[in-house]
């Protein structure tokens, strides 16, 4: 599924973590779509997310999940336009598609 038509079913994403990785990419993918996401205070989580979202300390506490989940749903429309603003932060020309596109025309140019 395209990325453009999963984000366009949902109205927010949740991702947790409880240690760092590199999933931060999807809280970016979701915002440049204006989806909110709410996730883990792991990592650079706070930075990938901006305003965009809420952060929760600790992804094993439920009430805490439910209510961040609660909280943007209820204002998603104003999280999604914080969450698309904050993707502007990004060059998304460095992003792994480009990169991935820009071997594939070495490669195939030779």
């Amino acid at each position: 599924m395209e990325a453009a038509t999963f984000f366009a079913r949902i109205d927010l994403h949740l991702i947790l973590f409880e240690t760092t990785g590199s999933w931060v990419r999807v809280i970016g993918e979701a915002g440049l779509f204006g989806v909110p996401s709410v996730t883990s205070d792991v990592g650079s989580q706070k930075e990938a997310l901006g305003e965009g979202g809420i952060l929760v300390d600790d992804g094993h506490d439920a009430d805490a999940v439910i209510d961040a989940l609660r909280a943007v749903y209820d204002d998603r429309e104003r999280y999604g336009a914080l969450a698309r603003e904050h993707t502007k932060m990004v060059d998304h020309r460095r992003s792994v598609a480009a990169f991935r596109t820009g071997l594939e025309d070495l490669f195939h140019n030779r």
